[in-house]
């Protein structure tokens, strides 16, 4: 099984979405995870590593020529700041996971 087009998502992250508004909700939850997990009305279940997910988007939508989403964008963004802030304090003897 895999997913298609029609496929209607019912987790994320083990969460229960039922709006496009919970869906993104739980998405952002997650990105300090390395992964993100999603299941289906029809009980496919999918695991993709989260920071490659993002990577391939970039490289993709370059490839392609789609333009990312203002979503997906907040989520490169918020890894990006969240990955600084841990070289930070890494650099100042602190340690914290990304």
């Amino acid at each position: 099984m895999r997913l298609v087009l029609e496929t209607v998502i019912t987790h994320v992250n083990a969460m229960l979405v039922r709006t496009l508004f919970e869906f993104r909700n739980v998405i952002k939850q997650g990105l300090g995870s390395n992964s993100l997990t999603i299941k289906t009305e029809d009980d496919v279940f999918v695991v993709f590593p989260f920071v490659q997910m993002l990577q391939d988007e970039a490289r993709l939508s370059k490839y392609f020529s789609y333009p990312i989403t203002p979503m997906v964008q907040e989520l490169m963004k918020e890894y990006i700041n969240a990955k600084k802030k841990a070289t930070r304090s890494v650099s100042s003897g602190a340690v914290t996971s990304v």
